[in-house]
């Protein structure tokens, strides 16, 4: 099935979780991350639960300090 990353249209298999995509995906760590999934925020203990499904706009979000 098809979803977007960060605008970028990947193909993926059904049932992946945000979990699974951020380990055989995007191959990165999950600290210091958001997610959020068609704009709407996931929090981090619902990642190992949370399928995404058919065209689902993704949006990974880096926390960085300064000021």
């Amino acid at each position: 099935m098809k979803i977007q990353i960060n605008n970028v249209q990947l193909d993926v298999n059904e049932g992946i979780t945000v979990c699974n995509v951020f380990r055989t995906i995007l191959r990165l760590e999950s600290d210091g991350k958001a997610i959020a999934i068609n704009d709407t925020i996931i929090p981090r203990d619902n990642w190992d639960s949370t399928i995404l499904s058919k065209n689902d706009k993704v949006i990974v979000i880096k926390a960085c300090s300064g000021g």
